[in-house]
């Protein structure tokens, strides 16, 4: 195991990770079958905990470089590897009785599934797997607040708000979103572009007053937070959304008065409308 553990640790720091990786996966496999046959042994549990926390480094170095290289299933695959490790750890951690010589398994790092998990659905999404990407997103989220990890609890909800969009689960995407623009604990910028993102989709929907509250507390985060840029942003969403609402009261109006063909003349003509607006997007 040392010696697997010593290989990989070099080819890791010069760069060769998937060797290095090889190496690990190795000195897993030998600590693994150690521990299995003295579960009791603290210090084979301890060199267990070690063999997985080189192994989900690696994965997860291996996983963002094949990202960057735009190779998404890569990513996935090595990512699929970082979690499955990761459970296996806190399966274990769970099923250690406190009584065991030296306290039982040497535990990942706090956190380190839910961020596996986090990554993997990042990588589904990228390759085009919604569905997967909010499984994973939830599994996240559900880890970040047993933990009580409010950071996680809003990566964990921005994230599961695009997975559900990009699924066209429209209402949990948005129920996903207000919760995380409703955090006084996340940045101030970044509940801005919630409040933005969820203008924007809402408008879309034609839910007009929803909407104008977002984009008008989208307008009042940017004013506090001096930003020029996005102040603009925010007055043309704001403006847009007004105007739309407005004609969106008018045309509710000439439709109630009877279904004749000059109400569906201006549906039409401000539907047209509408498509020819622009509405300023905000990246974070």
């Amino acid at each position: 195991m040392a010696a697997c553990a010593r290989v990989g640790k070099t080819q890791e720091a010069a760069g060769n990770l998937e060797t290095a990786v090889a190496s690990f996966e190795r000195q897993l496999r030998l600590a693994d079958e150690l521990s299995a046959a003295a579960p009791m042994d603290a210090a084979l549990k301890n060199a267990l905990g070690d063999a997985r926390g080189n192994c989900v480094r690696t994965y997860f170095a291996i996983a963002e470089r094949r990202a960057e290289a735009d190779d998404k299933e890569q990513s996935v695959a090595y990512l699929t590897s970082c979690l499955r490790v990761c459970v296996e750890a806190a399966e274990d951690a769970a099923d250690t009785s406190d009584d065991a010589e030296g306290g039982g398994l040497d535990d990942l790092e706090k956190g380190t599934e839910g961020k596996a998990n986090h990554r993997l659905g990042l990588a589904q999404l990228a390759a085009g797997r919604a569905d997967d990407a909010a499984r994973y997103q939830e599994r996240y989220l559900e880890l970040s607040e047993r933990d009580g990890d409010d950071v996680g609890v809003g990566c964990a909800l921005r994230a599961l708000g695009e997975a559900h969009l990009a699924r066209d689960a429209v209402d949990e995407a948005v129920a996903a979103l207000e919760r995380f623009a409703a955090m006084e604990s996340t940045g101030a910028a970044a509940r801005a572009r919630a409040h933005c993102s969820l203008g924007r989709i809402l408008l879309k929907r034609r839910d007009h007053a929803r909407s104008v509250a977002h984009f008008e507390r989208f307008h009042e985060l940017a004013r506090g937070l001096g930003d020029a840029r996005l102040l603009d942003v925010a007055r043309v969403n704001l403006g847009v959304a007004r105007g739309v609402a407005t004609e969106g009261g008018f045309i509710a109006k000439v439709a109630a008065a009877g279904p004749g063909s000059e109400a569906a003349n201006v549906e039409s003509l401000v539907s047209w409308k509408d498509s020819r607006t622009p509405i300023e997007g905000v990246h974070s």
